[in-house]
């Protein structure tokens, strides 16, 4: 497991550690006008939201009945359709996460042993897989263009991968370290995530042609962290937390004039976390503490000098976590049911 996914699990936990048992987690959608819907599920008690587009179209992965993960595609007329299974490889579930204007969908697949397999999906082609070595896609932009980690013989590594055009490109080893990840990319080609240091410890970073990987920094020594949301104008925002101590996760917003700049929490919540920003500079994440009178919520920050507003839970819920926002300022994410 990524180090980069290992926070985000952290706070999964903390959705539940301290706080009501719920009886599921369905992916939701915000928008000021609604407030948050219920976008169900794929028959089990669990979905995850975790991009949404500008034309309100929503991915993630949701259980079956039977208990498979599923990839998923929303959209307010036909609801929420299950994107299948690449032929020809046995896989066993699957992750939406990311879709662009265009409905183009890439995530990963998981096969036997556990190797992941990156793929992009459309809805006149079904899937294309990428099959030179194990890895996942996270990102892609309105061109394309997909990012994402790819593994080859144990050296992970960021790529630019466009399918239309089978082109591929990994983009090397910064600090000389054999790791980083894409995690978002816009329309430019210019990617946020996470790569390792000179001194094993992994930090977010911003890609682009012109200025090659750059380290974004950390609050102190020991910190990691990962820029998990970029747009147009090269905003980045993301996480950081105290690998060693299990210090507080601190979401931060960076761009090249400000630098890195915490964001701040809801009251009595000592914990964020930044998962994206629109072309606007509105931010969304969550917003948490261990303390089971303040549950975590779904918040948005107007800006990244704004205080952030709480996006609510669904009826009879206590928690709430935001993914992703799109132009319009819609919020996907997830939340509980009772």
């Amino acid at each position: 497991m990524k180090t980069y996914l290992l926070i985000t699990l952290a706070f999964s936990l903390c959705l539940a550690s301290a706080q009501p048992v719920a009886a599921g987690i369905h992916a939701i959608l915000w928008s000021a006008d609604t407030g948050m819907q219920d976008l169900g599920t794929l028959g089990g008690d669990m979905s995850y939201a975790t991009a949404v587009n500008d034309n309100g179209v929503v991915v993630g992965y949701s259980y079956t009945a039977d208990g498979a993960g599923r990839a998923f595609l929303w959209t307010t007329a036909s609801g929420m359709q299950d994107l299948g299974v690449p032929a020809g490889a046995n896989y066993s579930s699957l992750v939406a996460e990311s879709i662009n204007n265009k409905n183009e969908i890439v995530g990963y697949a998981f096969s036997g042993g556990g190797l992941t397999t990156p793929f992009y999906w459309t809805a006149t082609a079904g899937f294309t897989v990428f099959t030179p070595g194990s890895g996942e896609a996270y990102g892609i932009n309105d061109p394309g263009t997909v990012t994402g980690l790819i593994d080859q013989h144990n050296v992970e590594q960021t790529f630019l991968w466009q399918p239309s055009r089978d082109i591929f490109r990994g983009l090397g080893f910064p600090f000389g370290q054999p790791y980083s990840v894409g995690m978002k990319i816009n329309n430019a080609g210019n990617i946020a995530g996470q790569l390792e240091t000179d001194v094993v410890d992994f930090h977010p970073m911003f890609w682009s042609r012109a200025t090659g990987f750059v380290d974004l920094g950390v609050p102190a020594a020991l910190y990691n962290g990962v820029g998990y949301g970029i747009n147009k104008v090269d905003e980045v925002v993301g996480e950081t937390w105290n690998s060693q101590t299990g210090a507080s996760v601190a979401a931060f917003y960076w761009n090249a004039s400000a630098g890195r700049v915490a964001l701040t929490p809801l009251p009595n919540r000592v914990s964020t976390a930044a998962y994206g920003i629109n072309n606007k500079g509105m931010i969304a994440g969550v917003s948490a503490s261990d303390d089971s009178r303040f549950p975590t919520r779904a918040v948005i920050w107007k800006n990244y000098t704004s205080d952030p507003q709480d996006l609510g839970t669904l009826p009879g819920g206590t928690i709430s976590a935001g993914s992703a926002i799109n132009n319009l300022g819609q919020v996907a994410g997830y939340a509980d049911v009772p």
